[in-house]
Formats: C-alpha cells, structure tokens, sequence
C-alpha cells in the first residue's frame, strides 16, 4: 500500500465524521500514527510535491456536483499533514481548501482552517523556491518565544525590562 494510501483508511474516515469539532478532529488526527509518519516522510522529503499533486488529483477525479465528496477524510487528513510542511504545495493546498464553501465538502475546509491556523502559529513564511519536484531550499523557521524568567529574578533581569 501506497504510503499515501494510508491516508485513505477506515478509522480516519470514522474519526472525521463522527467528531463534529474541528479543532478536536485536528488534535486526534495529529496523533495517528499515518499521519504522523506521513509528516516525517514529509519532512526529509521523501514524498516529492509531484506525488502529492497526483494523489489530490487522483481524489478529486471522483467529485460529482451536489453529492457529498467521498475522499473528504483523506482531504482533511492531508491538511494536518501539510500543517507543519514548508512547501509551496502545503501552503496552496491548506489555503485552497480552507477558503472552499461548497455543499459536497462540509468538514474538510474546516480542518484546513484549524491547520492553516496552526500553521501560522508555528511557520515564519519564507519563499521556498522549488527545483523539479523537491524544495531547493526549505528553510521556514519556529517561531521562537522567549524563554520564560527564571523563578529568583529580579524585575530588573526579566526580558522586558520593566522602565522605572
């Protein structure tokens, strides 16, 4: 089976339609152990962008207007995937379906709206420029906080520098 494949199982498909949540489907997606070996297949690039392209390509073959969408779990289960990916393909992907408002797609723009949220949280965007299918330079950066003041300091030691 086709790592992506994985993506396609029954228990997400039961995961996604029966918790109404958006919020809570995208903390008990991130969990999976597909999804979680899909984003470390992600991360060191194992998975070029083409493949991807294909595999959304091959899932949207089978969207007939005005009857619900049947790959919609996989399509939200790839949006938890891409949350954390710097790529152009992730932030096309996740902002594309998150702006969707269509009938035949009720859950998945809502994940992808959760995703590209967390996204934001956690990614500086930078440019990351593309040379065949893999990222030539994929350097977002984790926002950083500060570290937290140490216990014994005093107002004087803390980050901020409180003015007198």
């Amino acid at each position: 089976m086709d790592t992506l494949d994985r993506l396609r199982s029954r228990s997400i498909a039961e995961l996604v339609l029966l918790i109404t949540d958006p919020e809570a489907i995208w903390n008990a997606l991130r969990r999976r152990p597909e999804i979680i070996e899909i984003k470390k297949q992600m991360r060191t690039l194992a998975i070029p962008q083409s493949r991807l392209r294909g595999f959304v390509r091959n899932l949207l073959a089978d969207f007939r207007q005005g009857r619900r969408f049947p790959h919609e779990h996989v399509l939200a289960a790839l949006a938890v995937v891409l949350d954390s990916v710097p790529s152009a393909f992730a932030d096309e992907f996740l902002r594309d379906l998150s702006r969707l408002k269509v009938q035949e797609f009720p859950i998945s723009p809502r994940i992808a709206k959760v995703a590209v949220r967390k996204r934001n949280e956690r990614v500086v965007p930078t440019k990351v420029t593309t040379h065949g299918d893999r990222p030539k330079l994929a350097v977002d950066k984790i926002r950083e906080s500060p570290p937290p003041p140490r216990i014994s300091a005093s107002l004087s030691e803390l980050p901020w520098k409180l003015a007198a």
